[in-house]
């Protein structure tokens, strides 16, 4: 089965801004269910559309990517949430000073 890009998500997040799920809002293809989201108190939804350079990702790397900044969600050139080699040599561990 052919991969077509992905022009628009909807995403769900919740009061902190944490992005819940994502889904790809587009045309159907034959034989396939509609997939939508329903957000549960304190969730919101946001309609994003992903920019040309991004459409050729699949929801996976779209996922790692999306933001939630100001009210309005971003795709990032690199995925989010990741640490620094060196924070995780050290297993994310300060060393204190005594």
């Amino acid at each position: 089965m052919e991969q077509t890009a992905i022009k628009k998500l909807q995403t769900l997040h919740d009061r902190t801004g944490r992005i819940l799920a994502a889904v790809h809002d587009g045309p159907l293809t034959a034989g396939m269910p509609a997939v939508g989201i329903v957000p549960a108190r304190g969730q919101s939804l946001v309609a994003v559309e992903v920019p040309a350079a991004h459409q050729g990702l699949s929801m996976g790397q779209l996922f790692s990517r999306l933001q939630l900044r100001a009210g309005r969600v971003i795709v990032n050139d690199r995925p989010v949430g990741r640490r620094s080699k060196k924070a995780a040599k050290s297993g994310g561990k300060s060393k204190s000073r005594r």
